[in-house]
């Protein structure tokens, strides 16, 4: 049976971290710690919807090696964070 993965949970980015540059830090930090894996959720409403990916986007996250995955809410009715993701650079 594989060990669990551990992630870290994003609700940061977008919130308290508004740059690329404070979201590298961040990158930086958690690849020390052997975390490569990143949750977030398009829908949360504390920041605009889809910014933490668009952070994690702008800081080449997946280029660095990180996995992240998203959570939407297509019970509200908004078709807002229902769209085909960019491709990585």
């Amino acid at each position: 049976m594989p060990l669990p993965e551990t992630l870290f949970g994003g609700y940061s980015i977008g919130t308290s971290l508004t740059t690329a540059g404070e979201v590298q830090r961040l990158l930086d930090q958690l690849k020390g710690s052997y975390i490569h894996h990143i949750d977030t959720a398009a829908s949360w409403r504390n920041t605009t919807p889809g910014r933490s990916e668009t952070l994690l986007g702008e800081a080449r996250a997946p280029s660095q090696g990180f996995k992240t995955n998203t959570r939407i809410s297509p019970i509200t009715g908004s078709s807002s964070t229902l769209r085909e993701p960019e491709p990585s650079s």
